[in-house]
């Protein structure tokens, strides 16, 4: 019979302590980026030890101190310990700047320009997309703006993601308008990239349905891009929700883009493609779906069309055709 005190962790009483402990607890390899997952945990565990740690009235006052006692800690012990890529090594030197009084007052600033709270979510919380710890590079954080009590109170539980051709057609302009009104009517949320084209067009067909839509950026809050894009994120942020894994700072980058795509798959429930080349900045979300096991549908074009060659093939792969919006009602609960 296994000794289930065997790796009993013995806590101290004292939060940062204890969730310091739990991380070299683990009896696993533990990376330099998981320990990045606790970072955040370990604020809130030590403001709000007994509540309920998902919506909570933040105050960031307190940020400095404990980033800095964490890091300095973690910064003796854990090479002795771990064997750590160059990559983990980044990532951790990443993190290292949110021991400054920087992110305090550039979250406060975001907080302002949105006149939204903004909620760092980490794999410790109820409402942290768990599709994304299927993946072999989740985000050791989230940061979150807009009615993220919706998702919190699982008010939206259906969530569709719907992307394409930054210049798409007039062709599919409106079918990706039609794709978001109708799966608004049956009560589904979209996700999207806020990418110009398709993305965006979905995305603003949601808001003006009425319905609840999701924004992950492939870059800071305080970066906005394309920066047109602007006055849909302050639409979003009052009726829908605005996400990403950057710094407020961090500007757009094309590695951002297939990260942000990993996010758009995690957070849907299934995948449409509407117009997309050959080569196209789609199929890193394809390829990450196909990772999570969610459907992926493509809107089938013409076989002489560029923009529907991407479409076109994925449906020669094995991705469902969408010929008819009603094949979508099987993700309904109306």
């Amino acid at each position: 019979m296994e000794d289930k005190t065997k790796n009993k962790i013995l806590f101290s009483g004292n939060p940062i302590h204890d969730w310091i402990m739990l991380i070299f607890s683990m009896t696993t390899r533990a990376s330099l980026l998981a320990a990045g997952r606790f970072l955040h945990r370990i604020f809130w565990a030590s403001r709000y030890s007994g509540k309920e740690l998902n919506i909570v009235e933040n105050d960031f006052s307190e940020l400095p101190f404990l980033y800095s006692y964490f890091f300095e800690y973690f910064k003796e012990n854990s090479l002795k310990r771990f064997d750590s890529s160059i990559e983990e090594m980044e990532a951790f030197h990443r993190l290292d700047c949110l021991s400054s009084r920087y992110l305090c007052d550039r979250l406060q600033e975001i907080e302002k320009r949105f006149n939204s709270k903004i909620y760092i979510l980490t794999p410790f919380d109820r409402i942290y997309p768990e599709e994304l710890l299927i993946l072999p590079n989740p985000p050791p954080f989230i940061f979150a703006t807009g009615k993220i009590e919706d998702l919190a109170n699982n008010k939206v539980v259906n969530l569709g993601g719907i992307i394409g051709s930054r210049t798409p057609s007039r062709y599919g302009i409106k079918i990706a308008e039609e794709i978001a009104k109708y799966l608004v009517s049956k009560g589904i949320g979209i996700v999207s990239g806020l990418a110009r084209g398709v993305d965006i067009t979905a995305q603003r067909a949601a808001i003006r349905s009425g319905g609840y839509t999701i924004g992950v950026l492939g870059s800071g809050f305080l970066k906005i891009y394309p920066r047109e894009h602007y006055a849909d994120c302050i639409e979003i942020v009052r009726d829908g929700l605005l996400v990403t894994e950057y710094l407020p700072d961090d500007s757009p980058k094309p590695e951002n883009f297939p990260e942000r795509n990993r996010i758009i798959s995690a957070l849907s429930k299934f995948l449409i493609i509407v117009e997309a080349k050959e080569r196209s900045g789609v199929f890193s979300t394809v390829e990450s779906a196909n990772l999570l096991g969610i459907d992926v549908w493509a809107v089938p074009g013409r076989i002489d069309s560029e923009l529907s060659s991407g479409t076109n093939r994925l449906i020669a792969e094995g991705a469902l055709a969408l010929i008819d919006l009603d094949m979508l009602d099987i993700y309904s609960e109306n």
